[in-house]
C-alpha cells in the first residue's frame, strides 16, 4: 500500500475520508503515473467516489500550473478543501 501511496496521503485518507467522500487525485511521478493508488484507496474507503484528475511527470511539473488551474476549477468544488503534500 505504501508503494503507491505516501504515508501522508495515506494517514489524511485512512483517518478523515473513512466515510462517503469525493477524492480528486493529482499525482505527480517519476515513471509509474497513479501506480495503484487508485485501488488502494478505493480498497481503504469503499464509499469514496474516486476521481483522478492529473498525472503528471516530474520534469513537466514547471509547466504544469496552467492546466492544474484548468482542471481544478472544472470540479466545481467550491470552498471544498484541497490537500496536497
Amino acid at each position: 500500500m505504501f508503494s503507491s501511496m505516501g504515508v501522508s496521503r495515506f494517514l489524511f485518507t485512512w483517518f478523515h475520508v473513512m466515510g462517503s467522500a469525493a477524492i480528486y487525485l493529482i499525482i505527480t511521478h517519476g515513471s509509474s503515473g497513479y501506480g495503484n493508488t487508485i485501488s488502494a484507496i478505493e480498497e481503504l474507503c469503499p464509499t469514496a467516489e474516486v476521481i483522478p484528475g492529473a498525472n503528471i511527470y516530474c520534469e513537466d511539473i514547471p509547466d504544469a500550473g496552467d492546466q492544474l488551474a484548468e482542471l481544478i476549477d472544472s470540479w466545481n468544488m467550491g470552498n471544498k478543501m484541497i490537500l496536497y503534500t
